[in-house]
C-alpha cells in the first residue's frame, strides 16, 4: 500500500511551483491511457497522480471485478466444479496482486541505476500498476468472452506496448531506456504469470 509519503513528495512539488493539486478521475485517466497510450501516460504524469488514489480507484477494484468474472465460466460450462472456479479466481488476483509488490520491489534491484532511482518515485508506482492494469483488462475481456482466446494474446501484447511507451515518461537516460522497457514489460507481465503458476502448482487440483 502506498504511505503518506507518496503524497507528501506530490504537494510538496506542487506547493514548490506555486500550482495547487490538481483533481483528477484514475479511471478517467485510465480509460484514456488504455484508448491513447502516449497521450494517457502524459496525462498521468502531468496530473501527479497519487499512487494510493489509483490503486484503490482502479487496480484493485479491476482485479475484484476479474475475479468475480471468472464466475462467468459456468454459463458456458455449467459443469464446471464451483469450488474449481473459486480457485481459479483467488489465484488470479493473488498473481496480479503479489505480482504488482514483486515488479516494485524487483526494480530497485534489476533496473539501471538512473532508473533504479527513478523507482522509488509516486509515478514509477503508478506506471507499473496501470501497465499491470491494462493487462488484467486484457484477461478481464477474454473471460467475457472465452469462444475469442485471442482476446488474451492482444490483450499481452497491448500492455506491452503500454509499458514501452510509458519508460519515454519515467525520463531515464537515453542509454538506460532499452534496457529498462525490456526489464519493465518483463516485470509487468512475467511476474504476475510466475505468481499465478507457482499457486497453481502448490494448491492442490479441485
Amino acid at each position: 500500500m502506498a504511505t503518506s509519503t507518496d503524497k507528501d513528495k506530490i504537494l510538496t512539488e506542487n506547493s514548490g511551483s506555486g500550482m495547487a493539486p490538481k483533481k483528477y478521475n484514475c479511471t478517467r485517466l485510465f480509460l484514456g491511457l488504455l484508448l491513447s497510450p502516449n497521450n494517457g501516460w502524459r496525462k498521468i504524469r502531468n496530473a501527479k497522480v497519487i499512487p494510493a488514489d489509483f490503486e484503490q480507484q482502479v487496480f484493485y477494484p479491476l482485479l475484484a471485478l476479474t475475479a468475480v468474472c471468472q464466475f462467468l465460466i459456468l454459463f458456458y460450462q455449467p459443469t464446471t466444479p464451483i469450488s474449481s472456479v473459486l480457485q481459479s479466481a483467488i489465484v488470479g488476483f493473488v498473481a496480479v496482486f503479489a505480482g504488482y509488490f514483486a515488479a516494485l520491489a524487483a526494480a530497485h534491484v534489476f533496473l539501471p541505476p538512473k532508473a533504479s532511482e527513478k523507482s522509488g518515485s509516486p509515478f514509477f508506482r503508478v506506471f507499473i500498476a496501470a501497465s499491470m492494469a491494462t493487462l488484467d483488462t486484457g484477461f478481464l475481456l477474454s473471460l467475457i468472452a472465452p469462444q475469442m482466446k485471442v482476446i488474451l494474446w492482444l490483450g499481452l501484447i497491448y500492455s506491452l506496448y503500454v509499458a514501452c511507451r510509458g519508460v519515454k515518461y519515467l525520463h531515464v537516460p537515453h542509454n538506460e531506456r532499452v534496457a529498462t522497457s525490456i526489464l519493465v514489460c518483463v516485470m509487468v507481465c512475467g511476474l504476475p504469470a510466475a505468481v499465478y503458476a507457482l499457486f497453481t502448482l502448490l494448491m492442490p487440483a479441485v
